[in-house]
């Protein structure tokens, strides 16, 4: 078996096997004679005169190029990893100088065989091993987030041209849904009233109706590869984690077992802010842009724990009173995110659920608090510490997330319960019922009948049970169950 670092260009390969260097063309006229090369560099047209079955070769990532000759080589059976590009420019970085594709390609070679020695870091940690189904998902994902943006562009311009088209009837506060919903009657309309602007209107109708087809096609194709994954059924049960949402969590780390430690996934998955200081003329964060589509499905995720009967609203209130700034909200989003990815590492390392790994999560956290609380009386034990300036927010740290992490247990146990247990329940009902603290039972069969004539007369004894007490409140289906709904809410605060 040989190891092979690759570097890829457009049209050719530039492959070392630590002695001699091997340049594959595919194409005709694709690598140019008057290119410098090696004394010992070879040129070849088939591939399989140079690698073998079983050889493993390193790419560095390069997009469609890579993922092209990557699949290349697994067809003639090679073993292929992919070097992360930003750990790879940090290795070769104060080792040469020199740029060039041989060099990369030496040197991706020897990334890959590298030893840490002592107090030096372990590069090998940042190759992975192709996965051609990461890669598609990957792919999938930011196609539909750039057709949704496309989807967004043709809607703003389809209003601006029907304004002017029709300037009785304000386009522009129509909501978006209904919109998409009345096509078919605005483009009649269009044509039946003729005008300069119709034809580029009748355009934009005909790109959105094009746009929604592709999404609906690409979400058909990211469920078809997120439901079949090793990870869905246990990421399916943390809270908000929608399949687009998993399925952009899943494009970048894959593999669970590729991390050996949370904050290696984290750093890998979310790559948040860094800090760049020198004496006392820098001192500033730079986002890292990086990420995305992670970053953006997580930001959905972190708005939504800001509702009431969300089981992450402890967490999301906690982080606003900790960092309450008026700027500070990129600060509360970063170690939101990287609260939610510590869970979901010990979940798919240990396999469990959610309500599981935060149990987990909750009983270590009390036994490290005890631990603390034992040594906080000792000033002795304390300056023995291994970081005594720390301790004291180590220790306040735990003292304030473990009451948050009760809570979050105990409002997802409560969810669970009312959608397995007793039915499924409406984010309204569980907002209510949350509040009030009196679980509400559905009438059997009132559902399905669409309501019972006499709703308003069972709201005014839902009413009366709410004020006197009595928790054995039955809501009606249709319309009555609404207005059992508004009078049990009024009933409640009266009391």
């Amino acid at each position: 078996m040989r190891v092979f670092g690759c570097d890829v260009a457009k049209n050719f390969l530039v492959l070392c096997d630590g002695s001699s260097y091997f340049i594959y063309v595919d194409s005709p006229g694709a690598f140019k004679a008057t290119k410098r090369l090696p004394k010992n560099a070879l040129i070849f047209t088939d591939i399989r005169d140079i690698v073998n079955s079983g050889d493993v070769v390193v790419l560095e990532q390069t997009g469609s190029y890579g993922t092209r000759y990557a699949k290349l080589l697994e067809s003639i059976g090679a073993k292929v990893f992919i070097a992360d590009g930003k750990a790879f420019k940090r290795f070769r970085g104060h080792r040469s100088t020199a740029k060039n594709d041989f060099v990369d390609a030496k040197f991706l070679r020897r990334m890959f065989l590298h030893k840490p020695e002592e107090d030096e870091e372990d590069w090998r940690r940042f190759i992975y091993p192709f996965h051609y189904g990461r890669y598609r998902l990957r792919v999938l994902v930011r196609h539909k987030i750039r057709l949704e943006k496309d989807l967004t562009r043709f809607i703003n311009r389809l209003r601006q041209l029907l304004s002017n088209v029709f300037p009785d009837k304000n386009y522009y506060d129509m909501p978006r849904n209904r919109l998409l919903k009345t096509l078919d009657e605005i483009e009649r309309e269009l044509l039946s009233n003729p005008d300069a602007l119709s034809i580029p209107a009748l355009t934009e109708i005909e790109k959105i109706r094009a746009t929604l087809r592709a999404i609906e096609l690409t979400e058909k194709e990211i469920k078809s590869i997120v439901l079949n994954h090793k990870d869905y059924e246990l990421l399916k049960t943390f809270p908000h984690f929608g399949i687009i949402a998993i399925a952009s969590l899943v494009a970048y780390y894959w593999d669970i077992d590729l991390f050996k430690s949370k904050d290696g996934f984290i750093s890998y998955v979310l790559m948040g802010t860094k800090t760049e200081q020198s004496g006392t003329s820098v001192n500033s964060s730079k986002t890292d842009k990086t990420r995305t589509e992670v970053k953006a499905y997580l930001y959905m995720v972190y708005l939504q724990s800001f509702t009431k009967n969300s089981p992450l609203y402890p967490i999301a209130q906690w982080l606003k009173r900790s960092y309450s700034g008026r700027h500070q909200n990129k600060k509360r989003f970063i170690k939101f995110a990287h609260k939610i990815l510590e869970l979901v590492y010990y979940a798919l390392k240990r396999r469990l659920t959610f309500y599981e790994v935060l149990e987990l999560t909750i009983s270590n956290m009390e036994r490290q608090f005890s631990t603390l609380e034992k040594i906080s009386y000792d000033d002795e034990r304390i300056s023995n510490y291994r970081f005594p300036e720390l301790f004291w927010v180590k220790y306040s740290r735990l003292k304030a997330l473990i009451p948050v992490y009760k809570d979050i247990a105990s409002r997802y146990r409560k969810r669970a319960e009312i959608i397995t247990g007793k039915g499924a329940k409406s984010n309204r009902e569980v907002e209510v019922e949350s509040n009030k603290g009196r679980p509400c039972e559905e009438t059997p069969g009132t559902a399905k009948d669409g309501g019972s004539k006499d709703s308003s007369k069972t709201a005014k004894q839902n009413r009366k049970r709410a004020i006197s007490g009595d928790s054995s409140c039955h809501l009606q289906g249709g319309g009555g169950r609404n207005k059992g709904l508004r009078d049990l809410q009024e009933g409640g605060e009266k009391l």
